[in-house]
């Protein structure tokens, strides 16, 4: 193997913990014919040139049809194909290209048949959104399979996907509160309970209300991952890639309040069916089934990230990173409730 490692001091450690792949030397471009520049899917350096495929900047090993699909370089307009000309004009319709257009394109048609909410938002907007929501919640091994370095993130539909998340957890309670309500007063009544059920929202009003903390935290969670030096300067990671892993990361979470509703629900049904447990059951344990879920949320969005971070990004180190960006974020957040809205209104 050729010595790569002159250019960045940094080489030898992240190419021996950041991919799992062995390196060999097959599908090496012709880079005479090729006169584009190549950037890297981590860190965006040029891999013109190289007759290996591992990056001479961040040591990300990689899979030469992934980086440069030489099949896929055509014009967009008549789909001549594009190798081997020097002059930036398409000779078959006369349009003029750009290389880096070219291949970003080209990159992009490996992954359209994810059916990924992140790809095909605009096509198939509720079909990839509940497949990318599925699979993001229950199957985060399987997401980042379908995802790779070299296929750029889409930041709009990454924080469409955001919101919706947000909109989930902060008003999911208040939605399915009504339906739950009714079901259950009528299954009180075919058991001739005088028990009238009523799930009314506990989040708080204003400021310090349960989504503005949830919309706190998301983002400054979010801004946590930018501190950490080892994935932004030895392994040269970009804040999209980081938004991309966060963003499906908490997809489970977003559902945390309604399952509370659920829980809540389930545990009426059961007092409702087996009246002997009444008098054992008080309201702490209304309060800690809803910590239970909440902290399994908590926990699933950490496994998701280590995951996010371990496939994906291929960054060792991963759940120490998740961890302490949700402890911090969490400590930083738990501030800004309690002085932040006292500082707006002295500014006022």
């Amino acid at each position: 193997m050729a010595n790569l490692s002159s250019s960045s001091p940094h080489i030898d450690a992240a190419a021996a913990v950041s991919a799992p792949m062995r390196i060999v030397a097959e599908n090496v471009p012709d880079w005479e014919k090729l006169p584009l520049a190549v950037p890297c899917g981590r860190c965006g350096a040029d891999l013109h040139s190289l007759t290996e495929p591992v990056c001479h900047s961040c040591g990300l090993e990689f899979v030469w049809d992934e980086v440069l699909p030489v099949e896929q370089l055509c014009c967009r307009f008549c789909s001549y194909h594009l190798m081997g000309l020097t002059e930036r004009r398409c000779p078959e319709c006369g349009e003029r290209f750009d290389w880096a257009e070219v291949l970003s394109a080209a990159r992009a048609c490996l992954w359209t048949n994810n059916n990924l909410f992140e790809q095909q938002w605009s096509r198939k907007p509720f079909s990839s959104l509940f497949r990318s929501w599925r699979l993001a919640a229950f199957r985060p091994g399987k997401l980042w399979s379908k995802y790779s370095l070299q296929d750029e993130p889409q930041i709009l539909p990454l924080l469409l996907f955001a919101l919706m998340q947000w909109a989930v957890f902060a008003f999911g309670w208040q939605a399915l509160a009504p339906l739950v309500t009714r079901a259950m007063n009528y299954f009180s009544g075919l058991e001739g309970s005088a028990i009238q059920f009523s799930y009314f929202f506990r989040g708080g009003q204003g400021p310090r209300s349960l989504p503005m903390f949830v919309g706190l935290w998301y983002g400054v969670t979010f801004i946590c991952f930018q501190l950490y030096v080892q994935s932004k300067h030895l392994y040269r990671v970009r804040w999209q890639q980081i938004l991309r892993v966060y963003v499906h990361s908490t997809a489970f979470a977003a559902w945390a309040m309604v399952l509370w509703l659920v829980v809540e629900a389930g545990i009426d049904l059961t007092l409702l069916l087996i009246p002997t447990i009444r008098p054992q059951i008080n309201n702490n344990l209304y309060l800690n089934a809803g910590r239970i879920v909440l902290w399994l949320a908590i926990l699933v969005t950490w496994l998701s990230i280590w995951l996010g971070y371990r496939r994906y990004l291929r960054v060792p180190h991963g759940w120490a990173v998740a961890g302490l960006s949700l402890w911090l974020a969490y400590l930083l957040t738990q501030l800004l409730q309690l002085y932040l809205p006292d500082v707006l209104i002295r500014l006022r």
